[in-house]
């Protein structure tokens, strides 16, 4: 995915984010002042993360999966995979590291 151009619009993986976190928040009919009390922060916060203008940070992202009842995945659905990009030989190499510490 490209980077916007200009240095002040929203990334557009953050629009991305954003725009899937406003979808579910709608789906379960959760307002921005709901989800803003349960994670600790202001409806205009929650109305910034959902636009993209401000970056969600990943313990953040973790609380609102949990009050949205998604998986952080979600989140993420619809991008690019960036592993798909990856040489082969690095792709052996995290199976590798996955197999050795016991994941798989």
């Amino acid at each position: 995915m490209m980077k916007s151009s200009n240095p002040r619009s929203p990334d557009p993986i953050d629009e991305h984010v954003g725009g899937r976190l406003r979808a579910r928040r709608l789906f379960g009919g959760m307002t921005q002042a709901q989800l803003a009390r349960t994670l600790g922060v202001t409806y205009q916060q929650v109305q910034k993360y959902e636009l993209g203008s401000n970056r969600i940070s990943v313990s953040k992202l973790y609380r609102i999966a949990e009050a949205l009842g998604v998986p952080v995945s979600y989140f993420f659905e619809g991008l690019d995979d960036p592993a798909d990009d990856c040489p082969p030989q690095m792709a052996s190499r995290e199976s590798f590291l996955a197999l050795s510490s016991g994941g798989a």
